[in-house]
């Protein structure tokens, strides 16, 4: 058994949370294309540079490995070793929003465990799945492409990328990207350290000044995670709002899909993309808050008219 303790409300309360947003298992007929759509959009919302040739092995490694295992699954992804050999931190000073488990605690056989065992789940697994998730960016194991990697296994290939595509919706649905945010904030430790203003920190300071002023967590915190009630529910807002926009990329035309994907690389320019539209008669195409520098976008209308 693993080490990990996962606390969950009453039975008959996870169901009636489960049953009132409705999230089932939809078949939705899924191609390349689309597992391409959710690959490029974990890379593109961790401002990453897409590789083709990595996305193929990686498609060939889950179609014979549909359980992931995940020193295979890293070494195809990233370069460098597959558990981190320093303290991780994540935020930049002044704010600390998170601080990695210790790189000396943390055992790959254990992680590899959890990963089985939320494969092995017949109930609640979408629920289990985000949990493991949770679970695994909490303790942060390597020291680059933790989302991207988390995202995969415990949400994606777990659901065939029927049901939630989370990378794709994260770049375009700001409500769903909030709520994600929040509910790893939920789980953080510690939460929102603040540095003092006066000062400016190089990386050797900042992890000196967490070793000497932040109590980091035993390994035994970051293994035990309660998910309340209120918390279940958010999950399943999340889970919910995610198959509902893979619903609506469905209506996306294939032409509205590569502006996007064109406005994301920033390889259009406005009028470029005006002129486009113009040509092929899309309408209502309304973009706002979108930021190229930190690739997001957000689309009022999804569907051509």
């Amino acid at each position: 058994m693993t080490k990990f303790t996962i606390n969950l409300p009453d039975l008959n309360l996870l169901i009636d949370c489960e049953n009132s947003l409705n999230v089932i298992n939809i078949e939705i007929a899924d191609d390349m294309k689309t597992i391409r759509e959710s690959f490029d959009s974990s890379y593109v919302y961790e401002k990453e540079k897409i590789d083709t040739k990595v996305f193929h092995e990686v498609n060939n490694y889950l179609r014979k490995h549909y359980v992931p295992n995940i020193s295979e699954l890293y070494k195809l992804m990233f370069d460098g070793d597959v558990i981190r050999e320093c303290q991780e931190i994540i935020g930049r000073a002044p704010n600390i929003s998170h601080v990695g488990m210790n790189y000396e605690d943390i055992v790959e056989d254990e992680l590899q465990e959890l990963v089985n065992e939320v494969y092995d789940k017949d109930s609640f697994r979408s629920l289990f799945g985000f949990i493991g998730y949770i679970l695994y960016e909490r303790i942060h194991p390597h020291e680059d492409g933790n989302g991207r990697i988390g995202r995969l296994i415990f949400i994606e290939q777990l659901s065939d990328y029927k049901d939630y595509p989370l990378s794709l919706s994260l770049i375009h649905c700001p409500e769903l990207r909030k709520l994600h945010d929040d509910i790893l904030q939920h789980y953080s430790f510690p939460t929102n350290v603040r540095l003092p203003k006066d000062n400016r920190y190089s990386q050797v300071e900042l992890l000196e000044y967490v070793r000497n002023n932040i109590n980091i967590p035993n390994t035994e915190d970051y293994y035990t995670i309660t998910v309340d009630l209120e918390m279940c529910r958010k999950i399943y807002k999340l889970l919910a709002l995610c198959r509902e926009f893979k619903q609506l990329w469905k209506h996306v035309s294939m032409l509205k899909k590569f502006v996007i994907k064109k406005i994301i690389r920033n390889t259009l320019t406005w009028e470029e993309i005006d002129k486009l539209c113009e040509e092929n008669n899309i309408k209502n195409f309304e973009l706002t808050n979108f930021n190229v520098e930190n690739h997001n976008l957000i689309m009022n209308n999804w569907k051509t008219q």
